[in-house]
């Protein structure tokens, strides 16, 4: 029998939220995303945060993933490991 995540489609948008302690705001961010249409996921790529973002997050929905704060390390790792497209952003093409 397959898994729920196997069988579900791609997701159209994968959305990098780089994070550390952001619990308080998490909740407006992922109520400002319930309006989009396409099919999305929500990656966020914490940088050790002590407080509860990496537990909040995932129960808003969010995958979580794990980066030390090193430079640019988390925004090197998070996008070998989202399946959506990415976009690079303007002025990054």
């Amino acid at each position: 029998m397959k898994s729920a995540a196997a069988s579900s489609p791609k997701p159209a948008l994968s959305i990098l939220a780089l994070t550390k302690d952001e619990a308080p705001r998490l909740p407006d961010f992922f109520a400002a995303l319930k309006p989009l249409r396409l099919a999305h996921e929500v990656v966020l790529v914490d940088s050790g945060s002590r407080d509860q973002t990496r537990t909040l997050g995932a129960r808003l929905g969010g995958r979580i993933l794990k980066a030390p704060l090193e430079a640019s390390r988390p925004r090197a790792t998070a996008p070998s490991r989202m399946p959506g497209p990415l976009d690079p952003g303007p002025g990054r093409r």
